[in-house]
């Protein structure tokens, strides 16, 4: 039995062709995989190329456009920062109602929105609350595998991107929700320009105790490797375990046959296992809120989460 944890892109490529050429050996038949039209080398050509030529221009304006001026966001941490970043992690999860992921996922079509951009700005407007900042910069990955003939690579082709907004206790959470679907969709059009170039680029302080330009992540994925049985072996697709924490929070949401698991790989180091988990709790909470009623301001989106509603009652 051969367990696979749900990875990027390229961990599916491999597990599929791994199971497709035992199955060939096992059989005695041809495997069946076609040559590949690249190879890694060729597209560090073609990033290289597109750097001399000053393809990349536009792009950089874009980005030194976007995040001028922008404050190093975080969530303050439980524990003093250590001097150097360190990256022990650990994973926390919970699994979101269907039913609930059903009705964020309307809510973003009503507005043009997709589930990734709806989600971003639910947790946009959690840590707006829990921190009391109204510019927030959180970091995000893209695949990189635009062109088709990447799609059966292995290889590591992701970008990272910094989707920043201002955020006011007073705004409406439809109004951040239209804010956010438009900053991802500039992103998203801007994304070829690399991560280290814009840290070239932007030239922030340097702080051996943090990542340059945020400290909270969040990606959103459909899993990459699918359940199948190759005879005598089966692969199975199963939850993460942390290889080791790059950001303070790093939320992530994976798509699985139960619904959608909400996770959070978090830096122990700095946080407590209970505030990561109470993080979730409220992620969960908020919403629950914005599909109730998307109309309301961020300063009237619920957050308490059960154990804090039961102290209250109490009290």
């Amino acid at each position: 039995r051969l367990l696979c944890n749900d990875k990027p892109e390229a961990f599916g490529v491999l597990a599929r062709e791994v199971g497709m050429i035992y199955r060939a050996l096992r059989e005695r038949e041809p495997h069946g995989l076609a040559e590949l039209p690249l190879q890694c080398g060729d597209f560090a050509q073609w990033q290289h190329a597109m750097a001399d030529s000053g393809a990349l221009a536009p792009h950089a304006r874009y980005w030194g456009d976007k995040l001028s001026g922008m404050r190093h966001f975080e969530v303050t941490p439980d524990r003093p920062r250590p001097a150097q970043q360190t990256s022990n992690g650990h994973i926390v999860s919970l699994l979101l109602p269907k039913p609930l992921s059903g009705r964020i996922h309307a809510l973003g079509a009503r507005h043009g929105a997709t589930l990734f951009a709806t989600a971003l700005a639910a947790l946009t407007a959690l840590l707006h609350r829990v921190t009391g900042e109204t510019d927030i910069g959180i970091g995000t990955q893209v695949a990189g595998r635009d062109d088709t003939m990447l799609e059966p690579m292995v290889g590591v082709f992701i970008n990272t991107l910094v989707l920043r907004d201002q955020v006011a206790g007073d705004m409406l959470f439809t109004d951040l929700l239209g804010r956010v679907r438009d900053t991802v969709a500039e992103a998203l059009a801007h994304a070829q320009m690399p991560i280290q170039q814009l840290v070239e680029l932007l030239k922030p302080p340097r702080d051996p105790s943090r990542n340059p330009l945020f400290s909270v992540n969040f990606i959103f994925q459909r899993s990459f490797i699918a359940n199948a049985d190759y005879g005598d072996w089966t692969l199975t697709d199963i939850p993460s375990v942390t290889p080791g924490a790059i950001y303070d929070l790093n939320f992530f949401m994976v798509e699985r046959p139960d619904g959608w698991r909400l996770s959070c790989e978090y830096n122990t180091d700095l946080f407590e296992q209970a505030t990561v988990e109470a993080l979730l709790a409220r992620m969960q909470v908020v919403l629950t809120g914005i599909a109730d009623d998307p109309e309301r301001p961020l300063s009237a989106l619920p957050v308490m989460i059960e154990e804090e509603r039961q102290r209250v009652l109490v009290a």
